[in-house]
């Protein structure tokens, strides 16, 4: 099996003081000391796993266990403290599928710039522009400015977008959905059709019915540590039995 997915021994802190309230991970986190003397919240410790081509892998813990430090660690958002990340082919992150839109920019442009900053060629993202434009339903509003958008129209646009293309590896911290309900039907047949074709898929959910469906891994984190790894059913009867049915 080829391995595209690769944690080792890796561990991420931060200094005791600073601004933590973008850091989830860092609430209930073990406060810890260097050689001089200063104090780091402890957010991940020693964290190894590998998926290979053809993983799902869901991960599971309460709030604040470090599970979206972990996936900005494998976005490349930010750089483990220590260790050794390695993710084979393009990456691409739903954390934030609003990233990159601006509200004085219309949905044309905005589409067009926000392919372009997930790695879309040129060529591509222009031949992209209206297929877009008919997925959505937006009619002339996509040559308007966001500003005039409702919130989900700017959904809808910012939905499509993030799925154009076809990354190796897709990281989700939630399942996305887009627009009212008329229009989730929709958006989860594009949502799963495109990543039924990525190699790796890496998601957090307080869905079990959604893990079972999806994942063929589960990997269960507390306190930035790694307390079970393996095929879903055990992980969540462990993660279950010792964590008391905590919502997950």
């Amino acid at each position: 099996m080829t391995e595209v997915v690769k944690f080792e021994n890796v561990c991420f802190r931060i200094r005791a003081g600073k601004n933590i309230n973008s850091t989830s991970g860092a609430v209930g986190a073990k406060v810890i000391q260097d050689e001089q003397n200063r104090k780091f919240y402890q957010i991940l410790n020693n964290i190894s796993f590998n998926l290979n081509e053809g993983d799902r892998l869901g991960i599971i813990g309460h709030n604040g266990a470090g599970k979206t430090m972990l996936l900005r660690l494998m976005s490349g958002i930010i750089a483990p403290s220590r260790g050794r990340i390695k993710v084979v082919g393009k990456t691409l992150s739903l954390m934030n599928i609003s990233y990159g839109l601006n509200l004085n920019l219309t949905g044309r442009e905005n589409a067009y710039i926000r392919m372009r900053l997930q790695g879309t060629s040129h060529v591509h993202a222009k031949s992209e522009l209206e297929n877009i434009r008919q997925w959505t339903e937006l009619g002339p509003f996509f040559d308007e400015p966001l500003s005039k958008y409702s919130a989900g129209m700017s959904t809808r646009l910012a939905f499509a977008c993030a799925t154009v293309g076809q990354p190796d590896v897709v990281i989700m911290d939630e399942w996305i959905g887009a627009g009212d309900a008329a229009f989730q039907k929709k958006a989860k047949e594009r949502l799963e059709t495109y990543l039924k074709n990525a190699s790796v898929l890496v998601f957090c959910s307080h869905s079990i019915k959604l893990m079972n469906i999806w994942a063929n891994k589960a990997l269960w984190i507390s306190k930035g540590e790694i307390m079970d790894f393996g095929d879903v059913t055990p992980v969540f009867e462990n993660y279950w039995n010792n964590e008391g049915g905590g919502k997950i």
